[in-house]
């Protein structure tokens, strides 16, 4: 899905900007733990500023978990709930302070940036002792080098 909707320049090079979002569905088992990952298509960078999710719910109450977001190398991650000593599988943060309620997109502040070849690397983990179907959708743009850079 795509449509035009203007440029923006980072580093010093203009993209053309378009509308784009990428989605991915997977269950977490209960009190388990999971690392999807949305491949990107390779057809331009893509610019995430946005994110969304719907998970399932029993007894009225949401099923949450616990998430980090990462990039292609497997070293770089986005979201941590600060230095933890050792760092990895401690530093997810929960689903309603990354995700907002997931009525609306949440936005991303800053925006992160992936390369054309690259992948949305997620780690997360059922928190409520039930199993998760989590559906997430990644908002932002989906950029073109407009040949300056």
């Amino acid at each position: 899905m795509s449509s035009s909707y203007g440029t923006i320049e980072l580093g010093g090079v203009t993209y053309l900007e378009k509308f784009w979002v990428y989605t991915s569905i997977f269950t977490v088992a209960a009190s388990g733990y999971l690392q999807p990952r949305v491949t990107l298509d390779g057809d331009g960078g893509f610019l995430l500023k946005y994110l969304e999710v719907q998970y399932s719910q029993s007894g009225g109450l949401p099923n949450y978990f616990r998430i980090r977001l990462g990039n292609s190398d497997g070293s770089q991650w986005y979201s941590g709930a600060g230095i933890v000593a050792g760092g990895g599988a401690n530093d997810r943060v929960h689903s309603a302070l990354l995700l907002g309620n997931g009525q609306f997109p949440f936005p991303v502040i800053p925006y992160i940036l992936y390369l054309p070849n690259g992948s949305i690397n997620m780690d997360v983990q059922d928190i409520s002792g039930n199993s998760n179907t989590i559906e997430m959708a990644f908002v932002g743009s989906k950029l073109y080098n407009q040949g300056n850079g």
